[in-house]
Formats: structure tokens, C-alpha cells, sequence
């Protein structure tokens, strides 16, 4: 008995310095963070994967004892590791290649053990509720001149745009007279606005794993110019919806211009897209292939001209007007300063959640002791009820026995008083009758 509670009081003591660690280390945490230091140098794939090895060496994606290994080594064998869980992100990358912003995502996913089957966008959803990044962004800004600003969902305060700041899903964007901006979405399809423009992103879904893309973009006015990188994947699109009609693509160059009578234009630079006139919000179903080197246009009331070659002077015109903005943002792949703060979230999400673990195992010891414990005692006190049985047995027969006896006993007095009370009941009586006989015969 001594033992059990010696054992539940040291899981007591366990547990209570489980949750001390965990605290210290995510009080300590952020002061870790600052203390780093920061440098704008991209870091490498090859560099990404050792200073992850560094903050977590018992991650099962390394290979075991890969602390002998050269960085060299440790960054092929992980790259196997992860492969053969289904991460086949770094591939077809080398030690020295420039860990890029999507791949960094994915090998962070990998690394926190995420779920396999998600798309970047899900992913990112992941990595920023674990705390590991701070935002699940569709894309960045990657080049702007003048005032531009964005308006996200539910939001009713617009915010200025600088360069790499996040475009997140539903966001509207707008750009004001004599201002550009030019997004970067995660597929690497860009779209360059030109003055007084105003777009909403309405999805933006990537998977680079299934090479799956589906984008929509709702252009309310202004001259956008789209370039779109192709989705392989069988249900991928990319949608321009105007007030009038809509434009699909796979893979292609184009402009698209909408008036502020709500007229659209279309001009193709590169491939081909499939039009559609709105009637009522639907599309109808007859479409307009426009190809290389051709426009259309579509009037405020829904009707579509016939598909025409550019003429060079229009065509120079929107190239200059849909040029790409001075204010270019150079950097393409992550930083080691970013790299190494988001190592450290990473590493401090794995070990709460590890420790979390811990926790729960031996809470859920200390209840097994506890039940043990319990049952003991329930056994115990059944015991001595059985031990203790014959005397309880003993006194209730006693208890039994006197009752018995007295009830005898009063039976017995209450018929011997009436036997003797009726004898003398019956002597009086006679004693009576023979006094009266007497007194009739004239005795005294």
C-alpha cells in the first residue's frame, strides 16, 4: 500500500514539473527569437534542413544517428525520409538551391506532422494556429508605386500596401490615379494593376503536390493585366469576373479592362482565353475563343462584339499602361533571420505538444494508481466484512435466541395466570353457590 501512494506522489511531482517546463519554455521562447540574429541572406534548402535538426534532433524525418552524418548527407537522407512519408517537396531540389517561400511552408508542415492530403493554402491554415508562422496569406506584393490599399473580409479600415505585404483570400484591393501594384499568388501568377483599379480575390486555392490551381478574381474597374502560370491538374481554372461577362484560362498573358459604364475589354498577349457574356449573373453558353494578338469588347448591356485583331497602337498603349511597377521586391527566397525565428516556433509548438503528451500519459497513470488504489481498499473492506461475519453471525443468533425465550416466557406466565385465575375463579364460585343453598335451608 505504501508503495502505490509513494508511486501516485511522484506522479504528482512529475506532472507538476511537466508543466513547469512547459511555461519556462514558452516564456523563454520569444527571448530566443529577439536574441537571434537577423540577416536578410537567403537561407538553403541544404541549410533550412540542419538548423531544423539542430532545434529538433529527435524528429523521426531525420535519419538515426544523424549527428555523424555530414550536412551533406543529413540533407539526402532526410529528403528519402520525407519522401517516403509522402513530403516530396525537396526532390528535385539540391543542398545549395534557395529554399523558396512555398517550399518552406511545406517542409515546415512536414516537420510539425502535419496531416498529408492538404493543399498550401490548408497548410498554411496549420502552421499559423500551431503559431509557427503568422499568417495564411494566398500571395504577397511584390511591386507597387504610389497609394494602393487593401480591405479584408468583414474589415471596413483600409490599409496601405508596401512590398511583401500578404494578400489574404476575399481581400479587396484598390489602386489610386497615377499608382501600380503588382501580386504574387502562390502558383506564381501574378496580376499587375494599373491606376484607379479595384479587384476582390475571391479564391485562390494551390496545391503543388497535385499541381491543382483554382483562382477568382472579380475586377469592378480599372485595366488589370494577368499573367497566368498553367495547373495541369484536371479542375484547375483561373476566373476574371466582370460586371459583364467573364474570362477563363489554363495557362496565358492577358488584359482585361473595365470602364466606369461597366463596359469590358479584353486583349490577349500570350495563348488563349474562353469568354462568357452575364445574363442575369449566369453565363450563356455560347463562348468566344480570343487568341494571341486579339480583343473583344463586351458593352454595359451584355452584348459582345466579334472577336478582332489588335490594332499595334492599342496593343503598345496597354503594355505601357500594364507595365510592372518601379518598387520591385527582389528577394525570392527566405531569409536565414525568418528562417531561424519560424525554426524556433516550430520547435517550441513540437515539444508543448510533446510535453502535452507527457502530461496526459502520466495523468493518466496517476488515475490508474488512484483506481488501483481504490479497488484495494473496496477489496480490503469486503475482507474484513467476511472475516468479521461469524461473530456478526453469533450476536444476531444470540439477539434472535433472547427474543425467542422471552416471547416463550411471557407465552408460558400469561397461560399459567389465567389457569391459576380461573381455579380460583371456580373455587369462589362454588364457595358462593354453597353459601346461598345454605341460607335456603335456614342456616346462618
Amino acid at each position: 500500500m505504501k508503495t502505490e501512494i509513494n508511486e501516485f506522489q511522484s506522479c504528482g511531482i512529475i506532472s507538476r514539473a511537466l508543466v513547469l517546463g512547459i511555461f519556462l519554455t514558452i516564456l523563454m521562447g520569444p527571448w530566443s527569437a529577439l536574441a537571434s540574429s537577423q540577416t536578410d541572406e537567403p537561407v538553403s534548402c541544404g541549410e533550412f534542413i540542419s538548423m531544423v535538426a539542430s532545434h529538433q534532433p529527435d524528429n523521426p524525418l531525420f535519419p538515426i544517428g544523424h549527428s555523424l552524418l555530414s550536412k551533406e548527407e543529413l540533407y539526402l537522407k532526410t529528403v528519402q525520409n520525407m519522401s517516403g512519408k509522402g513530403f516530396r517537396v525537396l526532390d528535385k531540389k539540391s543542398y545549395h538551391d534557395p529554399l523558396e517561400a512555398n517550399e518552406f511552408v511545406q517542409v515546415s508542415y512536414a516537420f510539425a506532422d502535419g496531416p498529408l492530403g492538404k493543399n498550401l493554402f490548408e497548410q498554411k491554415l496549420f502552421l499559423k494556429k500551431a503559431g509557427i508562422i503568422d499568417s495564411a496569406d494566398v500571395g504577397l506584393t511584390t511591386a507597387y508605386n504610389g497609394k494602393v490599399y487593401q480591405t479584408h473580409r468583414n474589415k471596413n479600415v483600409a490599409s496601405p500596401v508596401r512590398l511583401a505585404t500578404p494578400v489574404y483570400m476575399h481581400d479587396r484591393i484598390k489602386t489610386d490615379l497615377s499608382s501600380k501594384a503588382t501580386f504574387t499568388f502562390d502558383d506564381k501568377s501574378t496580376l499587375t494593376m494599373a491606376e484607379g483599379s479595384v479587384v476582390n480575390i475571391t479564391k485562390h486555392i494551390y496545391d503543388p503536390a497535385k499541381d491543382l490551381r483554382q483562382t477568382i478574381v472579380y475586377l469592378t474597374r480599372g485595366t488589370v493585366r494577368f499573367v497566368v502560370t498553367k495547373g495541369k491538374a484536371r479542375g484547375s481554372m483561373f476566373k476574371v469576373i466582370t460586371p459583364t461577362s467573364t474570362a477563363g484560362v489554363r495557362g496565358t498573358e492577358f488584359v482585361v479592362n473595365v470602364d466606369p459604364d461597366g463596359k469590358t475589354n479584353f486583349l490577349v498577349l500570350e495563348g488563349q482565353i474562353e469568354t462568357h457574356v452575364l445574363s442575369l449573373g449566369k453565363e450563356k453558353t455560347t463562348p468566344f475563343l480570343i487568341s494571341a494578338g486579339e480583343n473583344q469588347s463586351v458593352s454595359k448591356n451584355g452584348k459582345a462584339t466579334r472577336v478582332m485583331k489588335t490594332p499595334p497602337g492599342l496593343l503598345r498603349s496597354t503594355m505601357i499602361r500594364t507595365s510592372g511597377p518601379m518598387n520591385t521586391l527582389e528577394q525570392v527566397g527566405i531569409s536565414r533571420g525568418v528562417a531561424r525565428n519560424n525554426i524556433q516556433r516550430l520547435a517550441l509548438t513540437r515539444n508543448a505538444k510533446y510535453n502535452s503528451n507527457m502530461k496526459t500519459k502520466v495523468m493518466y497513470l496517476a488515475n490508474n494508481i488512484a483506481l488501483i488504489h481504490a479497488k484495494t481498499l473496496s477489496n480490503n473492506i469486503g475482507k474484513n466484512r467476511v472475516e468479521n461475519s461469524p461473530n456478526l453471525a453469533s450476536k444476531s443468533s444470540g439477539t434472535a435466541n433472547a427474543k425467542a425465550n422471552a416471547k416463550a416466557n411471557a407465552k408460558a406466565n400469561a397461560k399459567a395466570n389465567a389457569k391459576a385465575n380461573a381455579k380460583a375463579n371456580a373455587k369462589a364460585n362454588a364457595r358462593q353457590v354453597a353459601q346461598e343453598k345454605g341460607k335456603g335451608k335456614g342456616k346462618p
